[in-house]
């Protein structure tokens, strides 16, 4: 029986949400406006790849751009959020074990 799926945080087109036993697999499109949200995993661990386009993904402050075929492991507990460096960008988003719905913790951050 499959859990219940998170709700999505951010403004971004989810194009696959499919989960096995022991992961769960998102591949989410970001247009040039829109966003994944500042949030945090206490169980799950993430790698983000990026298919199309490139990325900004900044874990607790620190931006790194992720190209193509690049990934990048988000630990659990580890602030993080996602951007398109220009125009559109297509990213997939692993998580072990399995993303469950009360585990995508939004969390409202200050900026200048």
């Amino acid at each position: 029986m499959a859990s219940l799926r998170p709700v999505p945080v951010g403004s971004y087109e989810l194009l696959q949400d499919f989960e096995c036993r022991d992961a769960s697999i998102r591949v989410l499109r970001l247009a040039d406006v829109s966003n994944i949200e500042p949030h945090v995993h206490h169980q799950s661990r993430q790698v983000y790849v990026a298919l199309e386009g490139a990325s900004i993904i900044d874990i607790d402050g620190t931006e790194t751009e992720l190209l193509p075929y690049a990934a990048l492991e988000v630990p659990p507990g580890r602030l993080h959020s996602a951007r398109p460096a220009a125009g559109s960008a297509t990213l997939m988003n692993i998580s072990v074990p399995p993303l469950e719905a009360d585990d995508q913790i939004r969390v409202a951050t200050s900026r200048p």
